[in-house]
């Protein structure tokens, strides 16, 4: 499903990711988690194909078990991320386009995706914002972004993910901006509608999300790949001093929690 070789990343002369091998399955929930700077956010990027022409990629990634990166046109990279990967990025609350109505985007990306008329796009549209629990009038949602809270955007940007039914699913840290209650609403989203057949990278600072959500764990620290395990195995015996102390700085912080909640 996704492969990658050998694979390394420069900003100019200075590598920044440091000879990846990873083999993520077809159904795998991965969780990416590590120190701030460690390379995770890079690791999604390099996989999406949004880097900038000063970074270099070296080595091979494969996508779907068919696609290799490298020797793929830039269009066909496009269409490929577009039909069958969605992408939830950090800051979500910004994540839509703030000229356009909330239901002309959900329509717009409809269209792309399934070819139908503009009254199955609407109809569509409409039933994917009920299922992340947007509901009213189609006035009431024809909207700008602006003038939804951020919980409400936050389902929108999900509704535009989920609608696709993507074979992979990338949130990077989705809910770091959030409130703890718009956060457990994402975590509850996305465990409602992935599919077992979904591959899911979910990058995380929070372990509890990734305990949730996923099945496997990579750890990244300094552009490596320290565990990449299952997540039991992580959680229990986790391997690398690394892995260690992050799992012991969460449980301090959760007895924090509790003694001043």
């Amino acid at each position: 499903m996704i492969e990658l070789n050998d694979v390394s990343v420069f900003y100019k002369q200075d590598k920044k990711l440091d000879s990846l091998n990873v083999n993520i399955q077809t159904g795998d929930k991965v969780g990416i988690t590590g120190h701030s700077g460690a390379g995770k956010s890079l690791f999604i990027k390099t996989i999406l194909g949004l880097l900038t022409p000063e970074w270099t990629v070296k080595g091979n990634i494969m996508l779907l078990n068919q696609y290799s990166l490298k020797d793929i046109s830039i269009m066909e990279k496009r269409q490929l991320l577009k039909k069958y990967i969605s992408y939830i990025p950090q800051d979500t609350l910004n994540a839509l386009n703030p000229y356009i109505p909330v239901l002309e985007q959900l329509k717009t990306e409809w269209l792309f995706l399934y070819k139908g008329s503009t009254e199955q796009a609407e109809k569509e549209s409409i039933h994917w914002l009920k299922k992340v629990g947007i509901t009213g009038s189609k006035n009431s949602l024809n909207v700008l972004p602006k003038d939804y809270s951020g919980g409400m955007k936050q389902r929108v940007v999900c509704a535009l993910a989920l609608m696709k039914q993507p074979k992979i699913l990338i949130a990077d840290e989705p809910s770091s901006a959030l409130d703890l209650i718009n956060q457990l609403n994402m975590l509850t989203l996305l465990k409602s509608y992935m599919q077992d057949e979904m591959t899911l990278l979910y990058v995380s600072h929070s372990p509890a999300m990734i305990k949730e959500l996923c099945n496997k764990v990579i750890l990244f620290h300094q552009g490596k790949v320290l565990e990449f395990t299952d997540k039991n195995k992580f959680f229990d015996t986790p391997q690398t001093m690394v892995g260690k102390e992050l799992l012991y700085a969460t449980k301090e912080l959760a007895k924090y929690g509790k003694m001043y909640s």
